[in-house]
């Protein structure tokens, strides 16, 4: 499956959303999550950033996902050594 990152580009005079890049993730769903994960982490400062899926339903599936599988240390990256993400 196909993810999307997206970067809002508020500094030009068109104010919409662009594609900054895209990934082919698992198509295991709890794999692809995980992976989209660090992907939306890695930019976590830049306000214009995020992810979606290439299917709505995925988003609203990552969404409640997100809710019950982030702890502490995936939040900090500490299953990796605590390095978030490159």
């Amino acid at each position: 499956m196909k993810l999307y990152e997206y970067i809002d580009d508020w500094h030009t005079t068109d104010g919409k959303e662009h594609i900054y890049e895209i990934h082919e993730v698992s198509d295991v769903k709890d794999e692809a999550f995980l992976q989209a994960y660090k992907f939306e982490r890695r930019l976590r400062y830049c306000n214009g950033y995020h992810v979606k899926f290439d299917d709505e339903t995925l988003d609203n599936e990552y969404l409640v996902w997100k809710r019950k599988n982030v702890d502490i240390n995936l939040f900090y990256g500490l299953d990796d050594g605590g390095i978030v993400y490159d």
